[in-house]
Parts: structure tokens; C-alpha cells; sequence
């Protein structure tokens, strides 16, 4: 189906390129309308037969060799080529617009997310530092009063001592504190470093990956949207590519037997020339 359609679109650029420029003159117009009816009943692959030397040799109909012909010829075999590489090249950007816009909104997410769990670690760890540091005070100063009304010479020596310890504490637990945001901070970092962002030309890539049936890369969609888009992505994007290649292999089988028969035929007339001088001595000896 989809080679009837690009049939159909060569058709219509020769009428639009060849047959409306050069329509007044009649051998290039009746030329023209054979190349359509041509394009309309396209056949993918030429008939193949051996022959009594058991060489391949491609059966086609007979064709008229004129110039205008030819020119017709090459103009809609290279048509078709273009048609369907551009066919496929235009399929991968609307690929790489679409994963574009709908992972994207997903990496935005998770990274709004992750933002917000390291402010709220944050904020969790410092309150609590906080209270630790207010039952440290008051267990101290209960000690401390305790102390003083006990015996008030050496209380004064025994604040000092408490004072001393709360401030080691106060900066052990800043120095925790701020140990913490670092590593978050640098987990933080690591994470938009190493996770792989969804830009356009990775969905281009993913979409070419897709098509060609390749599978490379570390990307993959994490929405459902994401991964149902793919399935049906990849089925029709592995058609298209499927049929560009089999234009491919059909461009490269004519041109495989179209070359082994001119070397054959060279061959035969190198070994034709070199039998040819031992028969006519032959000949002579038998006179």
C-alpha cells in the first residue's frame, strides 16, 4: 500500500516537472504518459531467469532507447529514491517533536520533585539537630543548678566546663549540617549529570534506533503515554524502513546482474580471442 502511494506521488512529479514544462512537444508528452502508466502499475522486482549458459539474465520488455526515454526513466527512479528517503527522514523529526514533548514534562517533574525532597531533608535534619542541641541545654543547666546550690565555689567552674561542651556540640552539629547539604548538594549534581535528559536530538536518536530495529542507547521513555506512543511508533516507523530497503536491495539486484553481464560477456570475448588462433591452427594442419 504504501508503494502504490509513493507510485502515485512519482507520477504526479513528472506531470508537475516534465510533462507541463516540455507538454508541447509530443515525443516527450507520449513519452511522459507511458512513464505514468509505468508508475501506476509498478512491479518491485524484475523478473529473473537463467539461460542455456546458465547465466542470469533480467527479462524485460522491449523498450525504446531514445534519449527523451531515458531521461524519463532516470527522472522517476530517482523520484522514487527521494520521495521515500525524504518519506523517512521527515517520519524521524515528527518522531524526535513527539518524544520531545512528552518525556520532557516527565524530567521536569521528577526534577521539581527531587528539588523539593532535598529542601524538605534539609529543613527535617536542622530542626531536629535544633531540639537535640535545646535537651543537651537543659540537661546542663539542670546539672549546672543542681551543682551550684550543692557547693556554689566549684559551680562556677562547672558552668564553664557545660559551656565549653555545648559549644563543642553546637559545632560538631554545624559541621554535620553542613557535611550533609555538600553531599546532598553533590548527589544533587551527580543525578542531573548522569540522568539522561530528553532533548531533541536524543528523541531523534531514539526514534532512529526505533525504525532501525537497532535498540542502542541508554534512553527509554518512563511515561505510559511515552511507551504506548513507541509501540505504535515502531510498528509503522519499521514498515516505512522495511520498504526503503527493499527499493535499496531492488536498485542493487539490477545493478549486481546488469554488471555480471557485461563482465561475462567480456569474458566470453577475452576467451573467444584466445580459442580463435589454436582453431585456425588446427585447421591448417588437418589441410
Amino acid at each position: 500500500m504504501l508503494i502504490r502511494i509513493i507510485d502515485r506521488f512519482e507520477a504526479n512529479l513528472i506531470i508537475i516537472f516534465i510533462k507541463k514544462p516540455f507538454g508541447n512537444h509530443l515525443t516527450i508528452a507520449r513519452y511522459c504518459d507511458r512513464m505514468i502508466e509505468q508508475a501506476i502499475m509498478h512491479t518491485l522486482v524484475p523478473l529473473l531467469k537463467f539461460d542455456n549458459q546458465g547465466d542470469v539474465a533480467i527479462i524485460q520488455p522491449k523498450e525504446n532507447k531514445s534519449y527523451w526515454y531515458c531521461l524519463c526513466q532516470f527522472t522517476r527512479h530517482l523520484l522514487h529514491q527521494i520521495s521515500l528517503i525524504g518519506l523517512v527522514i521527515l517520519y524521524l523529526i515528527c518522531g524526535g517533536l513527539l518524544f520531545t514533548f512528552i518525556e520532557s514534562q516527565y524530567d521536569l517533574e521528577k526534577d521539581a520533585e527531587r528539588e523539593k525532597l532535598i529542601r524538605v531533608t534539609y529543613l527535617n535534619i536542622r530542626i531536629l539537630a535544633i531540639n537535640l542541641l535545646n535537651e543537651q541545654l537543659n540537661e546542663n543547666f539542670e546539672t549546672a543548678y543542681q551543682q551550684w546550690r550543692w557547693d556554689k565555689d566549684k559551680s562556677s567552674n562547672y558552668i564553664y566546663l557545660n559551656e565549653q561542651r555545648v559549644n563543642m556540640l553546637d559545632n560538631q552539629t554545624a559541621f554535620e549540617l553542613e557535611t550533609l547539604s555538600m553531599g546532598l548538594a553533590l548527589r544533587q549534581a551527580a543525578g542531573e549529570k548522569f540522568v539522561y535528559k530528553w532533548t531533541y536530538a536524543t528523541a531523534i536518536l531514539y526514534a532512529a534506533t526505533l525504525v532501525t530495529t537497532i535498540g542502542y542507547g541508554n534512553i527509554s521513555p518512563k511515561t505510559i503515554c511515552g511507551k504506548f506512543s513507541t509501540v505504535i511508533y515502531a510498528l509503522m516507523g519499521v514498515l516505512l524502513v522495511v520498504s526503503w530497503l527493499e527499493l535499496v536491495g531492488e536498485s542493487l539486484a539490477v545493478s549486481v546482474a546488469h554488471y555480471y553481464q557485461r563482465l561475462n560477456r567480456f569474458v566470453r570475448r577475452y576467451l573467444k580471442g584466445k580459442t580463435k588462433p589454436l582453431r585456425d591452427k588446427n585447421l591448417l594442419s588437418k589441410e
